[in-house]
């Protein structure tokens, strides 16, 4: 319906905004689906429903601070959004997260919260931001409550489950990690960030070969995760494959350059070369603990918004 939508009128804003959430939920993260709305917004600029969808698009891609520009410019245009505004006030709320005061967008999302205590959906992807929130005022005790109340309120929420995943990664509970990582990625199996984190709890358990497997996974759905690449080199090297090591620290080191992960990756690839490398039982691995997957990756997409709004 969409398609034949676009075929009669290929300017049409809501079969446009529907192309996009389609493309969202068959591709999360993917080029499609952002392509769609920011189509939408260049074709329909005074749309406040185009907007909103290109600053959400925006904020699960990790570029916080344009998507707090699209929302303000949202929030100012009188007109054709039937979104919730509830979910505008989210995003802003970790949109204050991100500009460094994560008190203010706690004591913003106890409100809203309390608000939505009925719908479970609604309530457990608040509690996740506000897990975010105590996260980045390391208070791990809340963010981990937050977290597991999500998870309560909604199992489906993969969001809770690879936020309390990660935050063991952080506490070194390698075992805890992995298993609600494990939860997180049979609710979305394509989420790279989820595989490197379970690939970094499995190298910490001596697990390498499926630490070996994750990290590959990983790497199948985001070829240019520079995290993932140092860490499989680590874990072929603690294997004894050198020659593999050094071509994944090579690759590391390209896609990095000017990094601390690829001066570490050249420290590792120097001890590969000169045949002193020796297996590394911690601090190989990198930690990812953040909902918004944020990504090395993500920075592809730069190219395209900018394109797509000019």
């Amino acid at each position: 319906a969409v398609c034949e939508s676009l075929k009669k009128d290929p300017l049409n804003l809501e079969a446009l905004v529907a192309k996009g959430d389609l493309q969202e939920i068959l591709k999360p993260l993917g080029t499609a689906g952002i392509r769609a709305f920011f189509l939408a917004l260049k074709c329909h600029p005074t749309s406040q429903l185009a907007r909103y969808k290109a600053a959400f698009a925006l904020a699960k891609r990790g570029f916080l601070r344009e998507a707090g520009r699209h929302l303000q410019i949202a929030k100012d245009i009188q007109g054709d959004s039937v979104m919730d505004k509830d979910v505008a006030e989210e995003l802003g709320a970790m949109l204050i997260v991100e500009s460094g005061d994560p008190n203010k967008a706690a004591y913003q999302l106890d409100h809203m919260i309390d608000r939505q205590r009925d719908d479970k959906k609604s309530h457990s992807a608040l509690l996740v931001s506000r897990g975010i929130c105590h996260q980045a005022m390391d208070d791990l005790f809340l963010a981990k409550r937050d977290f597991k109340l999500a998870f309560k309120a909604d199992p489906d929420n993969h969001e809770a489950t690879y936020n309390l995943g990660c935050l063991y990664v952080k506490e070194q509970d390698w075992r805890n990690a992995e298993i609600q990582l494990n939860k997180s990625l049979v609710s979305f199996a394509a989420n790279p960030l989820a595989l490197l984190n379970r690939g970094v709890a499995q190298f910490n358990m001596s697990r390498l070969k499926m630490a070996l497997k994750d990290f590959n996974a990983a790497l199948e759905l985001d070829p240019s995760m520079a995290q993932a690449l140092l860490n499989r080199g680590a874990t072929n090297q603690a294997l004894g494959r050198l020659a593999e090591a050094e071509k994944d620290f090579s690759q590391a080191i390209a896609i990095s350059e000017g990094s601390s992960e690829a001066y570490l990756c050249r420290e590792n690839l120097m001890q590969v070369q000169a045949g002193t490398a020796r297996p590394r039982t911690r601090g190989a691995a990198q930690v990812q603990d953040n909902a918004a997957l944020q990504t090395q990756a993500l920075r592809d997409y730069a190219n395209i918004l900018v394109q797509e709004e000019t």
